[in-house]
């Protein structure tokens, strides 16, 4: 679907699943479904890990369980009250701590630590 339709599509969702990702990054779907306020069945995989914290900013299965997958859909499909409060929980979290503004941050903070001069006498070497 065309991008600007994404938050039409998670609109009509009223749980959203990450079966896998890469284990270098955090798929963006995470982060569309996050800023919906979606709740969130997820692979506990590394970058998900990072971001979803388990039965407080969504619901962590191990990947390719298809029987996990099952009950977290189950557990949310019949809990509006955790629905509503998981969805709120990591589109909080998002906002709070995984915006472009907060990357950014987070790039420069890492890049003016390299930039920093070694200490009066001391012999820089790469990669320490």
């Amino acid at each position: 679907i065309e991008h600007r339709r994404v938050p039409d599509y998670c609109a009509a969702m009223g749980v959203c699943v990450i079966t896998s990702a890469t284990w270098y990054g955090s798929p963006s779907k995470l982060f569309e479904y996050a800023a919906c306020g979606k709740p969130i069945v997820a692979a506990a995989v590394g970058p998900i890990r990072e971001i979803i914290r388990d039965a407080e900013s969504g619901i962590l299965i191990e990947p390719a369980d298809a029987g996990e997958l099952a009950a977290g859909i189950l557990t949310l499909a019949g809990d509006a009250d955790l629905r509503a409060r998981l969805g709120d929980r990591i589109r909080a979290d998002v906002e709070a701590q995984h915006t472009w503004r907060h990357n950014a941050e987070r790039i420069l903070a890492a890049l003016s630590k390299q930039e920093r001069p070694a200490p009066h006498g001391a012999t820089a070497h790469p990669g320490h």
